[in-house]
């Protein structure tokens, strides 16, 4: 009989393969840069600040 615990084991593993399988994908597809990404890197363009702190700008904006 498979206990609680080694269900949760097998999931975890299947979770991990499907989203290294989708992240790998993701950035392999090089379909271009996506509207969401390029606002940080606009944001670089137009305004002084680096794009380290564009990035964390927007990433905070969206988690709001």
């Amino acid at each position: 009989m498979i206990t609680f615990q080694q269900a949760g084991r097998k999931w975890s593993r299947a979770a991990v393969l499907v989203t290294a399988l989708g992240a790998s994908l993701y950035q392999t597809a090089d379909l271009g840069i996506a509207p969401y990404d390029y606002l940080s890197l606009g944001l670089r363009n137009y305004t002084p600040c680096p794009y380290f702190g564009c990035r964390i700008f927007t990433d905070a904006l969206s988690a709001l």
